[in-house]
């Protein structure tokens, strides 16, 4: 049997560890011997939870407030009701979700080496959470809103937090997570909330998600059926303080995507105010309904009016937007982030989403890496992901809704995982 390895970086907030080549990194055995770790695929880094069948689990997604017995918040009351409050929930009178209680984190994603721009010199480990309220009310689902909530590591915690995502994979023998599209995560849907993987998943969460390592926060709301609003803040000291979207206009706290979903049937119609010219956005392209360009529809885009050169270079641009190679989470505003890739599918179908056409703009997934998105037929997803869903990670309803971003990051991270630790070059 050989060595465990294991990352040795003289630190992570190094170019040779974060560039495009992390066969570069120094890597080294790891004292302890046992069976070669299996490769990591997209599910192994970025995981979401299933959501109870019964509304008396509920409780076995954790809470922000109290996620465990004797644990500290994930995030203090005080300050998850300052985020909430950037985003005033009060403009609509039937936003019932102002109690902390009723968050559940039903997401989670890891990254060893976080990079504020592809061209940043340094990067830093982050665990990131995606909570939402979770509606009893008709049912169990998630409402249609959302929290991120990000934790940066101390620079000698990556290394242990690569040995417990590796150790996490050897929990997965009974649901592989290999070759398996992003979803619904296949372990967790087999064994359950309460099931081994998902009991380690939570200990790594509480490892990690602590007080004093949430340094960024970041909301989107619903209100007036057909609103989309979206806010962020920095963690400075024991406040939150809002901060400027990326990409628009000096002094723009908010940003907001207008539509509609109900009776009247949905689409997605403008973002408010634009994002600045020269920047890679959806300003163009995020009239684009339906996704089959008819002209004689009432909801027709502006899209497919625009010049053959303009339509093509707005889907070049969100293309870009769902490109870890060209932007990070911080590189982008974040209506961009959240719909580039709905979009796209609105514009162009589906299909195009992952499309080997060789398109420069798209990112292309590693070798032996899962690169699609959510199906109808994959275990515990029960719809594809809509071309109206606002969620980059986390459920529409009760339906798995991610963004290509989502996937393509999470495949650079995986594939970073195996080539600097697990096969060890």
């Amino acid at each position: 049997m050989r060595p465990l390895p294991l990352l040795l970086l003289a630190t992570l907030a190094t170019v040779s560890a974060c560039d495009a080549h992390p066969e570069s990194a120094s890597v080294e055995a790891a004292a302890s011997r046992g069976p070669a770790p299996k490769l990591l695929d997209v599910n192994d880094v970025s995981m979401l939870f299933p959501l109870p069948k019964k509304v008396k689990d509920v409780n076995k997604l954790m809470r922000l407030d109290a996620p465990a017995a004797g644990s500290a918040p994930l995030i203090t009351p005080a300050m998850f009701a300052t985020a909430l409050a950037f985003a005033h929930p009060e403009d609509d009178s039937r936003f019932a979700f102002g109690a902390i209680k009723d968050w559940r984190v039903v997401g989670l994603r890891v990254d060893p080496c976080n990079k504020v721009s592809v061209a940043s010199a340094e990067c830093l480990a982050q665990v990131r959470l995606v909570a939402q309220p979770i509606d009893v009310s008709d049912g169990i689902s998630a409402a249609d809103h959302a929290m991120h909530l990000v934790y940066e590591l101390p620079k000698t915690a990556a290394k242990t937090l690569v040995q417990d995502i590796v150790a996490l994979k050897a929990l997965t023998a009974d649901a592989p997570t290999s070759g398996v599209p992003l979803g619904i995560h296949p372990t967790m849907t087999k064994q359950g909330l309460d099931g081994a993987y998902a009991k380690a998943l939570q200990k790594l969460i509480l490892k990690y998600g602590t007080p004093a390592n949430l340094k960024h926060v970041a909301v989107l709301i619903t209100v007036n059926t057909g609103v989309w609003r979206f806010v962020k803040g920095d963690v400075a000291g024991q406040e939150l303080k809002q901060i400027q979207i990326p990409n628009m206009a000096t002094g723009t706290r908010m940003a907001v995507l207008n539509g509609s979903t109900g009776t009247i049937g949905n689409f997605l119609s403008s973002v408010e105010p634009l994002a600045l010219p020269g920047t890679d956005n959806i300003n163009e392209i995020v009239d684009s309904n339906p996704f089959h360009g008819s002209t004689d529809s009432p909801l027709a885009g502006k899209f497919f009016s625009l010049p053959a050169a303009q339509q093509a270079a707005a889907v070049n641009a969100a293309l870009r937007l769902d490109n870890p190679d060209v932007h990070t989470f911080d590189s982008v505003d974040c209506v961009s982030c959240h719909v580039a890739t709905r979009a796209l599918a609105r514009a162009k179908g589906r299909a195009f989403l992952s499309k080997a056409d060789g398109n420069p703009n798209r990112f292309k997934i590693p070798a032996g890496l899962s690169g699609g998105l959510p199906t109808a037929d994959q275990p515990g997803n029960p719809s594809a992901d809509s071309a109206y869903a606002t969620r980059a990670f986390g459920y529409d309803g009760t339906n798995a809704t991610i963004v290509r971003h989502t996937v393509n990051s999470s495949a650079k991270v995986a594939n970073f995982i195996n080539q600097t630790v697990i096969i060890g070059k």
